[in-house]
């Protein structure tokens, strides 16, 4: 799993910026602390599937995309302005498994960009 870096200052800031547009409540330790939580959360399901199956990575930029990637399929969905990932339209993409030349799989692409931000983001323990 990939979340927003706690320790990103500029980054927190504008996405607290874009969380304003709906809830003009929201604040930088509201981020803070749901980071927090979902880290804690990620460290549970560490201990239940193990340490080789479930790591944990900090990235210091806002992300586009939201993914959760399972075996052969992911769900995707958008940080949108003014909308937390959990509240925008939710997508499944299905994995490719026919791999002939013509065949194009969305998953695949999906995977890569993930692979991308978890090259440029921190591991955390």
């Amino acid at each position: 799993m990939i979340l927003l870096s706690p320790a990103s200052e500029g980054a927190l800031t504008d996405r607290v910026r874009q969380l304003q547009i709906r809830d003009s409540e929201y604040t930088l330790e509201k981020l803070r602390y749901e980071i927090s939580e979902t880290q804690a959360k990620v460290l549970d399901l560490k201990a239940i599937r193990g340490q080789d199956r479930t790591k944990l990575y900090f990235c210091r930029f806002p992300p586009i995309f939201r993914l959760i990637i399972l075996d052969d399929c992911l769900f995707m969905n958008t940080y949108e302005e003014g909308l937390h990932g959990h509240a925008s339209p939710m997508y499944r993409i299905d994995r490719v498994i026919d791999r002939r030349e013509g065949k194009l799989s969305l998953y695949d692409s999906f995977f890569k960009y993930f692979e991308n931000i978890e090259k440029n983001s921190d591991l955390q323990t």
